[in-house]
């Protein structure tokens, strides 16, 4: 099987070593054929000379620097790297974690799982738990999906509202990359959200309940684990309008990302799944102050995680999802 690790680098100089490592040190893949694509988005730091020092690459693998051309961010850079693939499956990384020594043989072991019950020709997506950690890789809660209260088995409403696919543990197939990247992901909120509702919509969207990354958090980090129990609401309540202010933001993005993947994708979209998304973006459109309400208190938008449903019903309270 071939296998493309899709490799997005910005000033990553701090940690790529020690995740390229991780990568190279993967147990029971010999079988395979591996490629580290790396696009670098423009760094200044040490980042390019670091990957190029690398040593003792086992024969399974090859190390490439597809550009280090500026493209302006990292969802800019990952769909520069889906466009380059042409393996089998690909797996999204990020420069700052760790990878389970297990991760990719797991993951190549559920594909073809699926494979034998669905066939290749549809888009598949994996994706699994993680670790969080410090900035020194020690864990900070061993499950992000617990820490988080995230859903192991999303619809396409529940995606639609709230993404629980992480994309440093999100691998696609060859046919998944080729379907989603007809649309540019102008409308995309991050690309690895916009890929799950690909997926989700139109092919299999698995869940690997292991954790086979380690999630480091720095100051650095674009997307960062947040906590949202209900001591961390206790312990922001003082910024509580800030909170719901960048909720709102947060909420009206949702909003137009729902446009635009019917916009790029309606067309093919079963009808059931025109329905969800036509719900979502009437949700905010349409729907009055008493529907919103009746439907965020039956969770039928629901927002997962104390605080996150919280602020959700809050904002509906206060007429501020519109």
């Amino acid at each position: 099987m071939y296998i493309d690790i899709l490799l997005a680098t910005y000033n990553g100089g701090s940690y790529i070593v020690e995740q390229l490592n991780s990568i190279l040190s993967s147990k029971n893949i010999e079988e395979h054929n591996i490629s580290i694509i790396i696009s670098d988005d423009g760094s200044t730091d040490d980042t390019i000379s670091k990957i190029e020092s690398i040593k003792n690459i086992p024969k399974n693998f090859n190390i490439s620097i597809l550009s280090t051309d500026r493209v302006g961010g990292v969802q800019a850079n990952f769909l520069r790297l889906l466009k380059s693939s042409t393996a089998d499956i690909a797996f999204f990384a990020d420069q700052d974690d760790f990878w389970n020594s297990s991760k990719i043989s797991l993951f190549v072991d559920r594909y073809r799982s699926v494979v034998k019950n669905s066939g290749e020709n549809i888009p598949i997506g994996i994706h699994s738990d993680l670790c969080i950690t410090d900035e020194l890789l020690a864990p900070v809660h061993s499950s992000m999906f617990h820490c988080q209260k995230l859903s192991t088995k999303p619809s396409l409403l529940d995606l639609l509202n709230q993404n629980s696919v992480t994309g440093c543990v999100f691998m696609l197939n060859k046919y998944a990359i080729k379907e989603v990247t007809k649309s540019d992901f102008s409308g995309a909120i991050m690309h690895d959200w916009y890929c799950a509702l690909y997926v989700q919509a139109f092919g299999k969207l698995e869940f690997i309940d292991k954790s086979l990354n380690l999630y480091r958090q720095h100051s650095g980090n674009q997307v960062g684990a947040k906590d949202i129990s209900f001591r961390s609401l206790l312990k922001i309540s003082p910024q509580i309008k800030e909170l719901c202010v960048e909720s709102k933001h947060s909420l009206t993005k949702t909003f137009y990302q729902a446009k635009a993947f019917k916009k790029d994708f309606g067309v093919d979209l079963l009808a059931k799944d025109i329905d969800d998304i036509d719900f979502y973006i009437d949700f905010f459109e349409k729907s009055s102050f008493v529907k919103k309400l009746y439907f965020t208190l039956i969770g039928k938008i629901r927002k997962t995680g104390f605080i996150r449903q919280f602020v959700f019903v809050l904002m509906v309270l206060m007429g501020q999802v519109k």
